[in-house]
């Protein structure tokens, strides 16, 4: 109403970072520069009251992203999640998929979350490994839980960041998003 028949400026998305930490070392990830352990995490009431006037200012979408907002634990996400009205609200959240599974899957779409887009840096197993900065790659485990996802519901999408480094994977995932419906 305030933007089409008033014609006002309206704030339609918030971004929450609720943490800069992460469980991964993704090589391409522009969030590890804001990491700082000195840095306080905002708290469940801090953010009802910034969502409070967010809410005055017409947002209709926010996204949980990070660091990985997986590390705050299920529980505060899902009740993250709960506060924001999800029934008046787009709700979604970026991952690594690191911290995921299908009970949390469950729990995520069952507190309000619309939409789960996970950082899949390569269909091959070794570069997702060196990409995400990690131990042992997830990448087939991300796949099944991607389809998990749809499955109870949640909108699922894909990303990844693209350089040099991985520029011909393009059409390839453009393929793979087009085929899942990702």
């Amino acid at each position: 109403f305030k933007g089409v028949v008033l014609r006002q400026k309206v704030l339609r998305t918030i971004d929450w970072s609720p943490t800069y930490r992460c469980n991964a070392n993704c090589v391409m990830c522009s969030a590890r520069s804001l990491n700082n352990p000195n840095r306080k995490e905002l708290t469940l009431d801090e953010r009802k009251i910034v969502w409070k006037q967010a809410r005055k200012l017409g947002v209709i979408h926010t996204q949980f992203t990070g660091g990985e907002p997986m590390v705050m634990g299920i529980d505060w996400l899902c009740q993250a999640i709960k506060d924001l009205n999800p029934r008046s609200t787009l709700i979604s959240m970026t991952t690594n998929g690191l911290l995921l599974s299908k009970e949390k899957l469950d729990g995520l779409k069952e507190a309000g979350l619309d939409t789960i887009q996970v950082s899949l840096m390569s269909f091959d197993e070794e570069k997702h490994r060196r990409r995400m900065g990690i131990k042992k790659s997830n990448a087939s485990s991300l796949l099944e839980l991607m389809k998990y996802a749809q499955s109870i519901g949640l909108s699922v999408c894909t990303n990844m960041v693209f350089g040099k480094n991985n520029l011909n994977d393009l059409h390839e995932r453009i393929k793979f998003a087009g085929e899942n419906n990702f």
